[in-house]
């Protein structure tokens, strides 16, 4: 009788971690599950294998976030560059670690460079000029994530080097819950979906502190957004969505203002789903014309501090 109580016990155990793994098994077998679990996974191990400042116009994107986590909105101008005041200290990780890597792919960063870097610590009242004129008139909300970090690390008084990984990983960390959320939500395609956020030039820059880890994931999700209005019966254009719809139309279209004319994907959405004509209109001013609008404004604030790109090589290893 004991043995066949074991055997039991043995069996009835047996059936419960079978049934869980069967359920763990469902869940990941979803596009938005896995990509959350590989998103993580692959962003983490990119981020910590990519030396600083290689992603593209990393530099730049530095000093723009860093300029935004200390509460400089609006870049500033000063003869014929465009830029801001940062730590000295942020700057000379950059020359610290960079040096003649840039134009030469046989020099690489070494591991002993990057830990003597983490040991330079932010001066935060030391602070000068630097140019960094092709992100400079770049809207907050794309580098929204990476200012946010940065400004935590600033809060803690964290080394500056270790500020361009807090950067990283709230950018890519905002990135990878965005994209799943589109997957989530479109009807189609999620396969595709899921497919397109794991090209290799898209991996890689959701890792950096590139603009373009916004801009990417919000053209998915707005784009997931306009097709799940407009092929699930139930998925209705009321007032809520209709602000979800407006909100992220707006964000995409600051975080770079050539993807403007994205939210038209709009008019993929039947006026039904709206209720009715006028105020199908009026959802349709509102996604399309609000990012215009502000486009427009942004545009007349920044525009007496444009220098033109032409020519232009910058060398954040120049002293400041």
């Amino acid at each position: 009788m004991a043995i066949t109580a074991v055997n039991d016990s043995r069996l009835a155990l047996r059936r419960i971690n079978s049934d869980r793994m069967l359920r763990l098994a469902r869940r990941l077998a979803t596009p938005e599950q896995l990509f959350l679990w590989l998103g993580f996974i692959v962003g983490w191990l990119f981020l910590i294998v990519t030396p600083p400042f290689q992603a593209p116009d990393e530099t730049q994107h530095f000093f723009r976030s860093y300029q935004l986590a200390k509460g400089q909105i609006i870049a500033e101008k000063r003869d014929a560059y465009t830029g801001g005041e940062v730590a000295v200290s942020v700057h000379d990780v950059v020359v610290a670690l960079l040096r003649d890597v840039p134009h030469n792919t046989h020099i690489k960063v070494p591991i002993e460079d990057v830990r003597a870097a983490l040991t330079i610590p932010l001066d935060r009242d030391h602070e000068g000029f630097v140019d960094f004129r092709t992100v400079a008139l770049y809207t907050p909300v794309a580098h929204l994530p990476q200012a946010l970090g940065m400004a935590l690390g600033r809060a803690l008084d964290q080394p500056a080097l270790l500020l361009l990984y807090i950067g990283r990983v709230f950018a890519m960390t905002t990135a990878v819950g965005l994209t799943a959320l589109a997957i989530r939500l479109t009807p189609i395609f999620k396969w595709w979906f899921f497919v397109f956020a794991f090209l290799p030039m898209t991996t890689f820059l959701r890792s950096s502190l590139s603009a373009d880890t916004m801009v990417i994931s919000l053209a998915l999700l707005f784009l997931a957004l306009c097709l799940r209005h407009a092929l699930v019966d139930r998925a209705r254009v009321g007032a809520g969505s209709a602000l979800a719809l407006i909100v992220v139309a707006v964000a995409l279209a600051l975080a770079k203002q050539s993807y403007f004319l994205l939210p038209l994907l709009f008019l993929l959405i039947p006026a039904r789903r709206c209720g009715s004509w006028p105020r199908y209109a009026l959802c349709f001013g509102l996604v399309f014309g609000a990012g215009v609008l502000l486009i427009a404004l942004w545009t007349a604030i920044v525009y007496d501090i444009y220098t033109p790109s032409a020519a232009y090589s910058p060398d954040p290893t120049q002293p400041i």
